[in-house]
């Protein structure tokens, strides 16, 4: 099926690099009239972007919403994007682009086992408690939460685990799942590979706590380690005590030297970052949650050998989808996380990376879910 007419979206949304990738990919496509919101309390300082079909304020989203539209699309449920769901018209179809950040803290079934035992001593150590605090308000609130009220609105969700991902038993039987919309690849991506150099290794996507940089920086020192290795950590952002914790800990533990540990402070465009990215021949995860998926996708595009936690929510589906990644049992560093992929192996993972997190699947991910509003089978919406 194909769309016969003009079709037209509102995103509410945030402004993310993911999210101005997705606007920039849509906004080539002719027959999609796309309108968007970017929550002000949401904003990249640093970079400006022009979004075509921009709504300056509540108001123009208020009359867009009296307007024709033939599907309403949320990009992350949280914040001001969250406060829109109670005013979205009962005659539009609605898609929630799930994010990460935003189910984990509603959901305790899932928050509760996001840090190990090194981390949640960190985090007590810096006053870090806004999971638990969240963890209580959702036990006394339940489902009158805003946020769990909101996901009976929903008609489809877009996830990057499909059916597979991890909050779909907290959704309506009939809520409709589609591939994510997001992890696109950047089109000016250089077709370079990342060092073959052995022991340069990459701890981390971001600094983030829930990578739990702690724990991993404990299991390496405990592991044998060969000499000349070289370890970085991504910090560019996150909390900020968090993030000097994290580098004191790397080079005490460590007992490395700058040269041996250099954390990256910078922050990057996806161009810049995938250049970065090729200074390393390993890249490890110590996350159980389901994060930094598009550096994931960069670092395997690259060729970097990427290892993740058995128990972490995304390794299934790395695996599924025929990508040569290794496996960590719990506290345990392998010699191998320091052996660069072969030549074949590289070039295995670039070709998956281009199939699944290229333009044109993406591009096929959003026809899906506008023929299936067009069509009706994504229903009328249901009021929670």
């Amino acid at each position: 099926m194909s769309l016969n007419r003009t079709f037209r979206v509102l995103h509410l949304a945030h402004d993310h690099l993911s999210v101005r990738m997705l606007h920039d990919l849509l906004d080539e496509e002719d027959g999609w009239e796309q309108h968007w919101w970017l929550d002000p309390d949401y904003q990249i300082a640093h970079a400006k972007h022009h979004w075509k079909g921009a709504l300056p304020d509540r108001r123009a989203v208020e009359a867009c919403l009296a307007s024709p539209l033939d599907l309403i699309i949320l990009h992350r449920l949280k914040g001001g994007v969250l406060e829109w769901v109670p005013k979205l018209p009962e005659g539009v179809p609605v898609i929630w682009a799930s994010w990460g950040d935003d189910y984990y803290r509603h959901l305790n079934d899932l928050n509760r086992s996001l840090f190990l035992p090194r981390t949640r001593v960190l985090n007590a150590f810096l006053g870090k408690f806004s999971v638990t605090w969240i963890r209580m308000k959702n036990f006394w609130k339940g489902n009158r939460d805003p946020f769990h009220q909101a996901l009976g609105r929903m008609n489809g969700v877009t996830a990057f685990l499909g059916e597979n991902a991890p909050f779909l038993s907290h959704l309506p039987a009939e809520t409709r799942v589609y591939r994510s919309l997001y992890n696109q690849l950047p089109s000016a991506l250089a077709p370079e590979w990342c060092t073959t150099t052995p022991g340069r290794v990459l701890l981390g996507t971001s600094g983030l706590n829930s990578g739990n940089h702690a724990d991993l920086i404990h299991a390496l020192r405990r592991s044998p380690r060969p000499v000349g290795v070289q370890y970085t950590a991504a910090l560019s952002y996150g909390c900020p005590r968090y993030r000097w914790s994290i580098d004191q800990l790397g080079r005490w533990q460590l007992n490395a030297s700058r040269e041996k540990w250099s954390p990256q402070w910078e922050h990057l465009s996806p161009e810049d970052y995938a250049v970065w990215l090729r200074q390393f021949s390993s890249l490890i995860l110590y996350n159980i949650s389901i994060q930094s998926t598009g550096v994931v996708v960069l670092a395997l595009h690259a060729g970097l050998h990427v290892w993740m936690r058995a128990d972490a929510h995304f390794t299934a589906y790395f695996q599924s989808q025929g990508f040569k990644v290794g496996v960590l049992a719990a506290n345990e560093i392998p010699l191998a996380v320091y052996v660069p992929l072969t030549p074949l192996e590289r070039e295995h993972n670039r070709q998956r990376v281009q199939g699944l997190f290229g333009k044109d699947a993406i591009l096929a991910a959003f026809r899906n879910i506008a023929e299936d509003a067009q069509s009706g089978r994504l229903g009328r919406p249901r009021i929670a």
